[in-house]
C-alpha cells in the first residue's frame, strides 16, 4: 500500500511539473503597454483615402503658419486652404508627419507629431479594432554584416465588424534609441555593432492602435572575432 502511494505521488509530481512547464513555454507574456506620446508622437490619425483631415484642433492657439515634413511624401501631404491646414492623402499606407507651428510674428511655437494611417473606403467601412499586440520574440539578434536582418511583424489581437472577416491594419516600426538603425518596415542595419530598443505601432481603420516593444542586437560571431584579432580585421573588416 505504501509503495503504491509513493508511485501515485511520484506520478502526480511528474505530471504537475510537466503541465506547469508546458504552460510556461506556450503562454506569451503580455507586452508592457505605453502611450503614443512615450514613443515620440502626439497623435494617431486614421483616415480614408477620399477624405481630408482638418488639423485646426491640433495646432496651438496663435498659429499663423505651419510647415510639414513627411517621411513618406507619397502617402500624405499637408496643404492650406480656406484658412485651415489639412492632411491630404495620396495613397493608402502609414507614415509620420511633423508639423512646425509659428505665430503671427513668425516665432516658432512647437512641433506636433503624428502617425497617420490612410485606408481605402472599403477598409474604413469594414472596421477592424485592435486590442493588443506583441512580438513573437522578446529580442532579435544578428551577426555583424549579415546579408539581411529584419524584425517579425507583431502578433495583433483584433476583431472586425459584421461587414467583413478581413483584418485590416498597418504596422510602423520605430527606433526608440540605440546604435542600430531600424526602418519603418522593420529592417535593421547590420554594418554597425550595438543595440537598439524598437517599438512597432499597429493602427486600425477605426483609429484604435497598440504598441509592441522589442530590441535588436548586432554582434560579432566567433569567426569574425578571429578575423578582427588575428588578421587585423579591426583595420579593414
Amino acid at each position: 500500500m505504501k509503495k503504491r502511494f509513493v508511485k501515485l505521488l511520484s506520478l502526480f509530481l511528474i505530471l504537475t511539473i510537466f503541465i506547469g512547464t508546458t504552460v510556461t513555454v506556450s503562454a506569451a507574456p503580455p507586452p508592457s503597454y505605453i502611450y503614443c506620446e512615450d514613443i515620440g508622437y502626439d497623435y494617431v490619425i486614421s483616415m480614408s483615402i477620399n477624405d481630408s483631415y482638418d488639423l485646426t484642433s491640433y495646432y496651438p492657439r496663435g498659429t499663423k503658419s505651419i510647415s510639414s515634413c513627411t517621411y513618406n511624401s507619397d502617402v500624405v501631404d499637408v496643404e492650406y486652404y480656406s484658412g485651415r491646414y489639412y492632411i491630404e492623402p495620396y495613397n493608402c499606407g502609414i507614415t509620420e508627419v511633423y508639423i512646425d507651428c509659428y505665430d503671427r510674428n513668425d516665432f516658432y511655437l512647437e512641433t506636433i507629431s503624428f502617425i497617420v494611417a490612410v485606408f481605402s473606403s472599403q477598409d474604413i467601412r469594414n472596421t477592424t479594432t485592435i486590442y493588443n499586440s506583441y512580438f513573437p520574440q522578446s529580442s532579435y539578434s544578428s551577426r555583424y554584416k549579415a546579408d539581411s536582418a529584419y524584425i517579425d511583424d507583431p502578433y495583433v489581437d483584433c476583431e472586425t465588424s459584421k461587414y467583413s472577416d478581413d483584418f485590416v491594419y498597418y504596422n510602423y516600426f520605430i527606433q526608440l534609441y540605440g546604435d542600430i538603425y531600424v526602418d519603418e518596415m522593420g529592417f535593421y542595419d547590420t554594418y554597425v555593432t550595438g543595440y537598439s530598443d524598437v517599438a512597432c505601432i499597429s493602427v486600425a481603420p477605426d483609429g484604435s492602435y497598440n504598441i509592441a516593444l522589442t530590441d535588436v542586437t548586432v554582434k560579432l560571431v566567433w569567426w569574425q572575432w578571429l578575423i578582427k584579432i588575428l588578421l587585423f580585421g579591426w583595420i579593414w573588416y
